[in-house]
């Protein structure tokens, strides 16, 4: 979702690469919250903010697919 988003090619994101230094903003990050509800996983805009790497995403609350 963060490469569809962000614009970068699918693979090219590793797990400890911060979404904003990738370019990632506030307003990207509404869309990757709306791109993870479409697959059952709930995400804040607080959550990309408090855990801007996808390791760290992958440990609030909501990461799991419900």
């Amino acid at each position: 979702m963060w490469a569809q988003v962000l614009g970068h090619h699918e693979g090219s994101i590793g797990l400890d690469d911060n979404f904003f230094h990738l370019g990632g903003d506030s307003l990207t990050s509404l869309r990757v919250v709306s791109a993870a509800r479409i697959y059952g996983i709930e995400l804040s805009v607080r959550d990309a903010f408090t855990a801007p790497t996808l390791r760290q995403l992958a440990s609030t609350p909501g990461a799991l697919a419900a």
